[in-house]
């Protein structure tokens, strides 16, 4: 029996046209019927739009399949075994992880063909289902130790240096490199080192006397690796501290055993769980005086223990002193010349955790804390973040950080149900932290007063993006107060030449047609009471390019005055500048 993944992998997709109507699309509510549809915008904006065959493919992932999608499913209450059997017999699958559901509350991740959506509406006891991909997530976590007040919490003398001993962190995000130095602790015990080219300086080609013996042994000459750091911009990559002259608060040293010049480490170089540091010894100087030289009465100590103390990926979790060391059995981790050397992760992780507050110039936040690596795939048997939620109430965890945000296609007021999930992750014990500020300066959010004689308001899309890629698709989001406004507003959107589309539910098919462009509008009101239309005005496969220009939207409201958000986007500038819209406001900009 194949699993939800597998079916979704191996059906044949649908090519060379778009596919709408996949599903039944909610009527437009009628004056003063602003409701909530069982329905979440997101899923039926997939199926109305085509799926993998229509143009959000670009930016679609593992969780929206062939023939249906990954989902969160809210029920009226927690008693999930009163209206699991209702769902199931529908065809949905929900998502189990080790034979238990996998569930935060009364939210539940599930699997559900595209021919089943409505009939999941109707099950007894369902309130809200919404779809496991958020368009175009992205990783923010800019801010520094320093910023937060962490060197002096480190410092504190009254209470005893703030470290985070005790504390267990999760951070979901994407894989982490488990056997970057930063990341192990200096349990491993003092050792002294020899000077062998007599020079009083340590560097490469000196030897640390593991055994404390006297002699150099075969292995204990040494090799420098440094703390690289990298960072870039839109055009050029960037890094500093490579020279190879041993700094004692940033680099670190290591025995290179067979010669190759680097650091081997893993199951992959012939290591176990057992090997302290997963990989050749590997050492931190204790510069006690701190003048930046590792004195000949200094030593040294080896780095033994992992900080992360388990990996969550898909259904798979590795646990430290197990099996923590086959976490990259997928071959996404790499040495430190590889990608994990810099992906988002190993950077967050080593803000909230990394190093030693005596000995590392980039000491993290908390130190002292184990480290809990929540790998957010999208190959999923239901929401991925859920699932990771879910797996967080399991491992006990203390902080959850949500490493990602998002501002397309998203309720943007706390109501959805992943947020319900944390609300009851938070409720238990569990600490939520989510990302905020970055994409203030993008020019992709602005504030409008919609007044009954009407309010107009642009957004413009460039011919090309960042490095010159083209622009062929645009993501609007509304946001009001449906309470506020009342009856639903009257929104026209005008294309570049004319072209003019009132979004009142009218189109044929779901989508509105021109010059080989498609617009697609979903209405929705929130289980919390905001009023959103998601909208995508692009080309009919989403790639290739977009008319260029200002497009208008004018609207109206049908009864008092009342406040409007607009987000635009496109699908490649990111927190950069890209589609923009007119008058923006960074004041207010959350995302």
């Amino acid at each position: 029996m194949q699993t939800p993944s597998e079916r979704r992998h191996a059906a044949i997709r649908t090519a060379g046209f778009v596919i709408v109507a996949l599903c039944a699309l909610p009527s437009t509510p009628a004056a003063g019927q602003q409701v909530t549809d069982v329905i979440g915008p997101r899923v039926r904006l997939i199926a109305a739009s085509g799926g993998r065959a229509g143009p959000l493919a670009p930016i679609m992932d593992g969780s929206v399949g062939d023939v249906g999608l990954a989902v969160s499913v809210r029920f009226a209450t927690d008693d999930i075994d009163r209206w699991a059997p209702g769902v199931e017999n529908t065809g949905v699958e929900l998502h189990y992880r080790e034979g238990e559901r996998v569930c935060v509350g009364r939210v539940c991740g599930a699997y559900v063909p595209f021919g089943a959506i409505e009939s999941l509406a109707d099950a007894p006891g369902v309130e809200r289902v919404e779809a496991g991909w958020i368009p175009l997530l992205r990783r923010p976590l800019y801010e520094t130790v320093g910023e937060i007040g962490g060197r002096q919490a480190h410092e504190q003398s009254a209470v005893g240096r703030l470290t985070g001993d005790g504390v267990v962190i999760g951070n979901i995000d994407q894989p982490i490199d488990i056997f970057h130095p930063a990341f192990l602790r200096a349990d491993g015990g003092f050792v002294p080192w020899i000077d062998i080219d007599g020079d009083g300086i340590f560097g490469t080609g000196d030897a640390i006397d593991a055994d404390d013996d006297g002699t150099v042994d075969v292995g204990e000459r040494i090799t420098v690796l440094d703390g690289t750091r990298f960072w870039w911009d839109a055009t050029e990559i960037y890094e500093e501290n490579s020279d190879g002259v041993f700094q004692p608060d940033q680099d670190w040293a290591f025995a290179d055993r067979n010669g190759n010049g680097r650091r081997d480490n893993g199951a992959g170089a012939g290591f176990t769980e057992g090997d302290p540091g997963y990989g050749e010894p590997i050492f931190i100087a204790d510069d006690v005086d701190g003048d930046g030289w590792v004195d000949r009465d200094e030593k040294f100590i080896a780095l033994a223990t992992s900080r992360v103390s388990t990996v969550v990926v898909d259904d798979e979790t590795y646990v430290r002193g197990i099996d923590l060391i086959h976490a990259d059995t997928r071959g996404e981790l790499r040495d430190g010349d590889g990608p994990m050397a810099t992906s988002h992760a190993t950077g967050v992780a080593g803000i909230l955790g990394a190093g030693s507050v005596t000995r590392s110039r980039l000491a993290g936040v908390a130190p002292g804390a184990e480290l809990v690596a929540l790998v957010h795939t999208t190959d999923a048997d239901g929401d991925p973040i859920l699932a990771l939620v879910d797996a967080a109430e399991r491992l006990d965890i203390d902080i959850l950080l949500h490493e990602y945000s998002g501002w397309d296609w998203v309720p943007l007021d706390g109501s959805s149900n992943v947020e319900l999930a944390m609300q009851t992750a938070r409720d238990g014990g569990m600490h939520q932290v989510t990302p905020a500020g970055n994409l203030a300066r993008s020019e992709k959010h602005a504030r409008h007063t919609i007044l009954a004689t009407g309010t107009a308001m642009t957004i413009t899309v460039p011919e090309e993006v960042r490095d010159g890629t083209p622009v062929g698709a645009m993501l609007i989001s509304l946001h009001w107060d449906a309470a506020e406004a009342g009856p639903a507003p009257h929104i026209v959107i005008t294309a570049p030449g004319g072209d003019r589309f009132t979004l009142d539910g009218s189109a044929a098919d779901g989508a509105w047609w021109f010059d080989r462009h498609a617009v697609f509008d979903m209405p929705d009101v929130t289980p919390a009471g905001t009023a959103t239309r998601f909208i995508y005005v692009g080309t009919e496969d989403g790639y290739g390019s977009m008319r260029a220009g200002t497009y208008r939207l004018d609207i109206t409201a049908t009864a008092g005055a009342f406040e409007m958000h607009v987000y635009a986007d496109d699908y490649w500038s990111g927190w950069d500048h890209g589609v923009s819209v007119g008058r923006p406001e960074p004041a207010t900009t959350l995302c």
